[in-house]
């Protein structure tokens, strides 16, 4: 005989919550100094399915200015050369 179901509160479902943040953002206001000032770095799938930082800054109220770069790919001029055997 199949047994019964019991009918009462189901559990609730857990949430997994991301390791790391997606999205930073600093912000720089000294009105003394005519400084109102924002950074904000997101990271955002790229089409290839890996990692891609989005860095944003500039003055609050503009669109500022925007770099995307990938982490895995090298920067330019960062890479040593073998060393040349003697």
């Amino acid at each position: 005989m199949p047994r019964r179901r019991k009918f009462g509160p189901e559990r609730p479902v857990p949430v997994q919550l991301p390791l790391f943040a997606e999205a930073a953002s600093l912000i720089r206001v000294r009105p003394e100094r005519n400084e109102f000032r924002y950074y904000r770095m997101e990271i955002w799938p790229d089409l290839s399915g890996r990692a891609l930082l989005l860095r944003q800054w500039g003055r609050i109220g503009t669109q500022g200015s925007a770099l995307p770069r990938s982490p895995s790919r090298p920067r330019r001029g960062s890479v040593r050369h073998s060393a040349r055997s003697v």
